[in-house]
C-alpha cells in the first residue's frame, strides 16, 4: 500500500488561480490532518536528537548507568510513538470528508488530553527537567485549531 500525500494544493496557492479551483482555507480538515502530521513527525526526530547523548544528562549530576539507560530508552519510544503517530495522522489526511472529521474531532480531543499533561509537565517539574514553554502553545494552538475544524466548522 502507497501513500501519496498532495503536498502541492497545500504549499503552492498558484495551482488554484492557474486552474481555476476554489481556494481552500486553512480551516479545513484536510489541512488540520496534514499540519499536525507533518508537525508530529519533525518532533520525532527532533525530539530524539534533542534526548540522546551527554545533552540530556549534563544538567544531573552523578546520573547512575541504568539511569541513563532508562532515560535514553524512554527517548527512544517517545520517538517512535510520535513517528507512527504521524504516520497514521499524514495517512488519515487523505480519506473522504466524513472520515477526516471524525478524525479531526478525535485529535482534538486527543490534543486537549495532551496539552493538559504537557501544561502540568512544563510548570510543575524543576526548571529545565520539563518541556519547553513554547510546546505548551504549540499544542494549545493545535487544539483549539482541531476543535474548531472539527466540530463547529460547516
Amino acid at each position: 500500500m502507497v501513500i501519496v500525500i498532495d503536498l502541492k494544493s497545500f504549499f503552492d496557492y498558484s495551482y488554484y488561480s492557474n486552474n481555476k479551483v476554489k481556494k481552500e482555507s486553512t480551516m479545513n480538515t484536510k489541512i488540520v490532518l496534514l499540519t499536525t502530521g507533518i508537525l508530529l513527525f519533525l518532533h520525532s526526530f527532533v525530539y530524539y536528537v534533542m534526548n540522546s547523548g551527554d545533552i540530556l544528562y549534563s544538567v544531573i549530576p552523578d546520573i547512575s548507568d541504568a539511569s541513563i539507560l532508562l532515560a535514553g530508552k524512554s527517548s527512544q519510544m517517545v520517538s517512535a510513538f510520535n513517528l507512527c503517530l504521524s504516520i497514521m495522522i499524514l495517512a488519515s489526511s487523505q480519506l473522504e470528508e466524513k472520515s477526516r472529521i471524525s478524525m479531526t474531532k478525535a485529535l482534538a480531543v486527543c490534543f486537549a488530553i495532551l496539552m493538559t499533561a504537557v501544561a502540568n509537565a512544563t510548570f510543575n517539574f524543576p526548571p529545565n527537567y520539563g518541556p519547553p514553554v513554547p510546546v505548551v502553545y504549540i499544542f494549545s494552538a493545535l487544539a483549539f485549531w482541531s476543535l474548531y475544524v472539527g466540530f463547529f466548522k460547516k
